[in-house]
């Protein structure tokens, strides 16, 4: 029977040190995979988030105009990037050019906000629009206020055409910081926003 032959010192040292360092592999390795699918983890909830906001479920309201006993017309306004945008037009007790564009808050569609801009209509005519991808109208997607000025500037060009020279804009939300974006289009005035984020930045804060 062969003889097994002593490791001599050295090399017990230097084995001992391959199996500490196999074993920091090891736990290097372990931790390598619990951050990656913790990051995995986090990057799917963090888009599944993006994706919800940008494209919301829709809330769309069956009570129109008429059911408080008021006439209205319901226009298809067309943005400049080709979305069509679900709307009422309800005329003033007394015929006037004067219109107020009434826009609503994210996640929402023009029905809840109606009631409260209701007691402009003694001296103006409303405009009230759905946002794209929110409420009746077209669109893929909300941008939650940047593109939306195309909505507003849809509405704006569909009142010129019925000959409305005095335009204003009545908001809530994000309606209202759109509103402030959009003002800088000439002829639109006043403007009166109510809870709205300052800017494009600050909409998580709410």
């Amino acid at each position: 029977m062969p003889e097994i032959a002593e490791i001599p010192g050295r090399g017990i040292f230097f084995f001992k040190k391959v199996l500490a360092v196999i074993s920091s592999l090891k736990v290097i390795l372990l931790a390598a995979a619990v951050v990656a699918l913790f990051a995995a983890g986090i990057t799917t909830l963090t888009f599944t988030e993006f994706y919800s906001s940008i494209k919301p479920e829709k809330t769309v309201s069956d009570v129109v105009p008429s059911e408080y006993g008021l006439e209205y017309e319901n226009p298809a306004l067309q943005t400049e990037d080709g979305i069509s945008l679900d709307a009422w037009f309800v005329p003033s007790g007394e015929k006037t050019n004067r219109t107020i564009v009434v826009l609503h808050g994210y996640l929402f569609d023009k029905n809840p906000v109606f009631p409260m801009a209701d007691f402009l209509h003694e001296g103006f005519n409303i405009l009230l629009p759905d946002f794209r991808c929110m409420g009746r109208s077209g669109g893929s997607y909300t941008s939650r206020g940047f593109h939306e000025k195309k909505d507003v500037a849809a509405a704006v060009k569909y009142l010129r055409k019925r000959n409305q020279t005095a335009i204003g804009l009545f908001e809530f939300s994000m309606g209202g910081a759109v509103a402030i974006m959009a003002a800088k289009n000439k002829g639109i005035d006043p403007v009166a926003a109510d809870s709205n984020f300052a800017g494009l930045n600050d909409r998580e804060k709410l």
